[in-house]
């Protein structure tokens, strides 16, 4: 039955109309490079900027204190109040079970002028900061070091630059490691340069636009009294992590005379909760997008089974006399469901090999070096999606040949003889 007459048959009806072939065989084309293309994108783009939060096996939980809205044991509302030095130890020793480590954050007002021992000059905002900032933050050291408990015992007169305050003063790829810089009235010793790695993750401000200094220095220059912006605690990952977060927030409030039924009183930000938002989201966008490349994929197989009763409704009477001569049904079925197949899979793996190509394009910009600031991974196609495309085009394909190639069969070889109106 599959002999050379049989294929020859099918490549001559298919040329017959090569315009309205390919026109139809683009629909399967696209729909599945959509598919393919796009969904193996949105992967990349998925663990790309999920990878941006998970980089730590711990919570990151910051809290700030804010004016508070309920009076709480003889304490007025509209009152301002502070988290302070000595109480990150007491947290540390309240939550020493899950608590891994405790730090604060405090912001100098205003942008201060910055002079180089080079004569150049700029401005940037100020942060004092503990050896622990490191942690939460996703920064990365492009020279020297980062600030250390020596430096904060001490009070050291040292500072660590962003990376683009490091180019304005010092220019690019320069070390200013050791060199002096003075901002506003004092001076200090750069000991590293920072960059950071995740645009996503903004605690406060920018850490490449920035001048860190140790917590203690500045406290006793910038005259701070003991007091944080914003303070954080790392925590271990527990089943009950949002409970352990209730107790922690609630002895910070319970610390300071803060009404537990305050919510307006302190901000919070929660990484895993975070995370997990985000984590919604992208299950959401990903649906939407197996559901529209799939139904893109099914619409160019619903142009093949129009295609394909047009076709045999141009053919009736072809097929009309085979059959009077004799031909199997079933060989006339066959031949119309290859036909279809061959149009719709062809077109299929056209499309799913466009679609790879830009998965593989994207693959070779992530590796070498091109993340779009870290929200891009490494794009991959799940081997699920590249097998439900491949099903999807063979049984689709062959129904859309089988329907209206059956219907024809079925009919007296009289009415497909007959002329239509």
């Amino acid at each position: 039955m599959f002999n050379r007459d049989f294929w020859t048959e099918i490549w001559h009806t298919i040329s017959q109309q090569k315009t309205r072939s390919l026109l139809t065989a683009f629909g399967v084309f696209w729909g599945t490079f959509m598919l393919v293309g796009v969904v193996g994108a949105f992967s990349g783009l998925n663990h790309g900027f999920m990878g941006l939060f998970s980089t730590t096996d711990y919570e990151t939980l910051l809290f700030s204190p804010k004016l508070t809205t309920l009076p709480y044991h003889g304490m007025s509302n509209s009152r301002m109040w502070s988290i302070y030095y000595d109480d990150l130890e007491v947290i540390e020793k309240k939550f020493s079970r899950n608590v891994r480590q405790t730090g604060g954050i405090s912001l100098i007002n205003g942008d201060k002028r910055l002079v180089a021992d080079n004569g150049k000059t700029g401005f940037a905002k100020v942060q004092c900061v503990m050896p622990s900032y490191f942690l939460p933050i996703p920064l990365e050291m492009r020279y020297g070091r980062f600030i250390n408990d020596i430096d904060m015992m001490h009070k050291r007169r040292i500072c660590v630059i962003g990376v683009n305050v490091a180019s304005r003063l010092y220019g690019e790829n320069v070390n200013p490691c050791g060199k002096q810089l003075r901002v506003g009235q004092f001076s200090y010793t750069v000991a590293g340069v920072i960059h950071k790695t995740n645009k996503v993750v903004e605690v406060v401000e920018n850490e490449d636009e920035l001048v860190l200094v140790p917590y203690t220095t500045g406290n006793a220059v910038y005259e701070l009294e003991g007091k944080f912006d914003v303070a954080y605690a790392l925590m271990d990952i527990t089943p009950d992590l949002a409970g352990d977060e209730d107790k922690l927030l609630d002895f910070v409030r319970e610390m300071h005379n803060v009404s537990p039924d305050d919510e307006h009183a302190i901000e919070v930000v929660s990484m895993q909760g975070y995370v997990q938002q985000w984590g919604v989201v992208f299950v959401g966008v990903n649906v939407l997008t197996w559901v529209v490349g799939a139904g893109m994929l099914i619409a160019g197989i619903l142009g093949i089974f129009n295609i394909m009763l047009i076709s045999i409704r141009e053919r009736r009477q072809e097929l009309g006399i085979r059959l009077s001569l004799g031909s199997n049904p079933r060989g006339i079925v066959l031949q119309v469901v290859c036909e279809s197949l061959i149009l719709t899979v062809s077109a299929g793996f056209a499309g799913m090999a466009a679609g790879l190509g830009v998965v593989t394009f994207l693959r070779r910009m992530v590796e070498s070096g091109f993340d779009g600031d870290g929200f891009l991974g490494i794009p991959q196609i799940p081997f699920g999606i590249t097998i439900g495309a491949l099903l999807l085009m063979i049984v689709g394909g062959a129904l859309a040949g089988f329907v209206p190639a059956r219907k024809v069969v079925e009919q007296e070889v009289v009415d497909l003889l007959s002329k239509q109106e």
